[in-house]
């Protein structure tokens, strides 16, 4: 079961948690977005591990479910890395993106989670800001990281205890995020 989102959106999406069936359509959205794409064997391992937080947006028709974005991550103790997000050229700044690392953030934090942290290339200034509406902030760089370009990695962190009072922090598993 999924998390419907049409009252927030013109359009009618759901976010589910990735299943195989959804691997073809977000390995063409990874090539769309990314200029050096995971191999498809890379989604398939994620889905069999234990530790992986991988859900798709999907785009419902009545007929037919059409996946628009997802998201990708691995939570291990209280650290989640978010390793993938994208969405359809067609459906971007839309919300689509946000309402994915919303319910990524809170499906971690229920896990355990308290750091977020993230790479983005040192040049993709809009992925950026859209990481700093969420209160991420640099925290550090990896030197000639993506192997295409040689570009850096600018490093990105948020730790939750840092934005949230005590009272916040008891009831974040039950707020909604949205």
């Amino acid at each position: 079961m999924g998390l419907n989102m049409c009252r927030y959106l013109s359009i009618c999406v759901s976010i589910k948690k990735m299943e195989l069936k959804h691997i073809e359509y977000v390995i063409e959205l990874e090539r769309e977005a990314f200029p050096t794409p995971w191999p498809k064997n890379f989604f398939f391992q994620d889905l069999l591990s234990d530790y992986a937080q991988n859900f798709v947006s999907v785009l419902e028709n009545g007929v037919a479910e059409k996946v628009v974005g997802y998201i990708c991550a691995w939570t291990i103790h209280d650290e989640c890395s978010i390793n993938k997000i994208a969405c359809h050229c067609r459906y971007r700044r839309m919300g689509i993106g946000a309402m994915l690392l919303k319910h990524l953030m809170k499906e971690s934090y229920i896990k355990g989670a308290r750091i977020f942290s993230l790479e983005v290339r040192e040049f993709n200034i809009a992925a950026q800001s859209f990481y700093q509406k969420f209160n991420f902030i640099k925290t550090g760089i990896r030197k000639g990281h993506y192997s295409d370009t040689k570009e850096d990695a600018i490093v990105m962190g948020l730790h939750v205890s840092e934005l949230l009072d005590r009272e916040e922090k008891q009831q974040l598993s039950e707020r909604t995020w949205y």
